[in-house]
């Protein structure tokens, strides 16, 4: 929802975690209304020093960062009232999808013993430790989410097998 909205400025705010903001050009129409935009992680996501790092907090950065980079040549671009529209749009859905997933991450971790740390390839690895007492097994399910698209494949591995 908006935040800040002038004939100069627009700010979005995405929840607590992300903004949009967008310099415009009073009375300017077309080409060259839009003066510059920008995606922004808010502070939330800079946990203090030496903290322990939640597990939605990790999914909103990897996923963030991985938005971030995926729009950035649009926002670079962004110079006109239909390319910020349609910029606006793109990034709504990313980011709404990219919050419904941290929430999604949130209450999967009161209920299950769940990791989170950044993939080497991009996105987040999120690992729930599993445990069979009567096969007398334990193992993490690592999950990686590449991207907050609904589409992208989920990939998983089963790591760290121990049986008695």
């Amino acid at each position: 929802r908006p935040t800040v909205l002038t004939s100069s400025r627009l700010v979005l705010r995405f929840g607590d975690y992300f903004e949009l903001r967008a310099a415009l050009r009073s009375g300017v129409k077309g080409e060259g209304a839009v003066e510059s935009v920008e995606m922004c992680g808010l502070e939330p996501l800079q946990p203090a020093a030496g903290a322990v790092h939640q597990p939605h907090i990790v999914v909103l950065q990897a996923l963030f960062s991985r938005v971030q980079a995926e729009l950035a040549p649009a926002l670079l671009d962004c110079r006109s009232t239909p390319a910020l529209r349609a910029l606006l749009g793109r990034a709504s859905v990313s980011l709404g999808r990219v919050l419904e997933i941290a929430s999604e991450v949130e209450q999967l971790a009161t209920r299950v013993l769940l990791s989170a740390r950044p993939h080497p390839t991009g996105g987040v690895a999120l690992g729930v430790r599993m445990s069979y007492l009567g096969a007398c097994v334990r193992f993490e399910l690592l999950l990686v989410l590449r991207t907050e698209r609904p589409e992208a494949p989920l990939q998983w591995q089963l790591t760290q097998w121990q049986s008695a």
